[in-house]
């Protein structure tokens, strides 16, 4: 394994594309076998609104577990081992998830759904530890003042690879309606869920084959994850943003799957086509996105972006027309996630990027997931079952979620920024 300081420019570079290969295949996965496609999923197997909140809850609730990432990663020499094994661990996981909801694996539905949101919930625990592994590999291959422009490019190819598997799913979707008219959707579902995994698996492929990079001193000590925000001022002010983004997030977020699958009654593919017109707006701002963070740094554009994506949630109030127009507001995400991964890459460095990217995460979606499951208990005891095949029943929540997330944008303008490293004539 090489040491840090003997990583030359032809390995970054190489290591950049593979980071890029990486994002497209494992987003074609993620895209297949979508929170969407899980959740209808689960509603072939009778899950009601609060069943739905644990689908949508339970793995950010097991991603609390991921503040022991930088404590194992410490364990190893390098990245690569504890990074791929987390990844595998998260495809098996994933692979038996559509074994479990076959009808009749287990002996009751009820069973089916139960087992469902266990895979679900391990998958993503994997997933997240393994996510924690490649940050922090990412942020001793790749040169500081690229860190804008690498995530922007990484998001680029992540909304590619989604779009892509999103279009794959509604095709299909359309196709068997039209061939099978009203036959049971379950088959073509864990068809999909089964083809999603092998491809997230696939998506290891091209980080066996990047460069590993030694486990920073930082991490070596085995930091304990809370000692990271105590330390550190920026993370947390950033983190309180992060917490009331995410509480504002959860509330109408089960709901919202109720009033698509019972108000307006949309089909998966209506549903996935306008996920997909987000994705397909988010690869056209990602690059410059990430110019903007490196130029001017993250704080304005978080804000703008912050204050169009809590329109969302108004928008739902237009009707099937105004779901689709939704996502066209939620393309805003794309400079949030561009420029909340080179914030804390910017505040961590090298040294810590485990043990900030598991805090932050690790806090932040269990907040998300406590919001998610009390709007599930606050939707089964205020919106009887009898009306909620009506849109109006709907519209006071998603009026209070437009306001809660629109101020979520406060604490951002609290943030301390890093110093920006000045552009040089190097190269990767």
């Amino acid at each position: 394994m090489l040491a840090a300081d003997s990583i030359t420019s032809a390995d970054r570079r190489r290591a950049i594309s593979a980071a890029s290969a990486n994002a497209t295949i494992w987003a074609l996965g993620n895209g297949i076998i979508s929170t969407a496609l899980v959740t209808f999923l689960a509603y072939e197997l009778g899950a009601s609104v609060a069943q739905v909140a644990w689908i949508l809850a339970a793995p950010q609730l097991a991603g609390v577990l991921r503040w022991f990432g930088p404590q194992i990663l410490s364990r190893f020499r390098g990245h690569k081992l504890p990074c791929l094994s987390f990844y595998f661990a998260s495809v098996i996981m994933l692979l038996l998830l559509p074994a479990t909801a076959w009808p009749g694996v287990l002996p009751s539905k009820s069973i089916s759904c139960s087992a469902l949101v266990v895979c679900w919930c391990l998958y993503h625990l994997c997933e997240y530890l393994g996510t924690i592994c490649l940050w922090s590999w990412f942020s001793v291959i790749v040169p500081r003042r690229y860190y804008g422009r690498f995530t922007g490019r990484r998001e680029l190819w992540l909304n590619v690879g989604r779009l892509v598997g999103f279009v794959v799913t509604s095709g299909f979707d359309v196709w068997y309606r039209q061939q099978y008219g009203d036959a049971p959707l379950w088959p073509l579902r864990l068809a999909l869920a089964t083809g999603g995994a092998l491809f997230m698996g696939a998506s290891t492929i091209p980080l066996i084959w990047m460069i590993d990079a030694p486990v920073r001193a930082g991490a070596s000590r085995l930091l304990a994850a809370g000692e990271a925000l105590l330390k550190s001022e920026p993370l947390r002010r950033l983190l309180l943003y992060g917490i009331c983004f995410s509480a504002a997030n959860g509330v109408s977020y089960a709901l919202s799957w109720s009033y698509v699958n019972k108000a307006l009654g949309l089909s998966l593919s209506l549903v996935l086509g306008s996920i997909a017109l987000m994705r397909l707006g988010q690869p056209l701002l990602s690059t410059w996105c990430g110019r903007i963070v490196d130029r001017f740094g993250c704080r304005g554009l978080m804000i703008v972006c912050q204050l169009i994506v809590a329109l969302a949630p108004l928008l739902y109030l237009g009707g099937v027309w105004g779901y689709v127009a939704s996502y066209v507001a939620l393309i805003a995400y794309v400079g949030t996630n561009v420029s909340l991964a080179a914030m804390m890459m910017r505040i961590a460095g090298p040294k810590q990027a485990s043990a900030n990217f598991s805090v932050y995460f690790g806090l932040t979606g269990v907040v998300y997931a406590v919001s998610t499951l009390i709007d599930g208990y606050v939707a089964n005891q205020l919106i009887p079952v009898e009306i909620r095949s009506s849109p109006e029943a709907y519209f006071p929540y998603f009026v209070v979620a437009w306001l809660l997330r629109s101020a979520a944008a406060i604490p951002l303008l609290f943030l301390l920024e890093p110093p920006i490293v000045a552009e040089t004539r190097s190269n990767l």
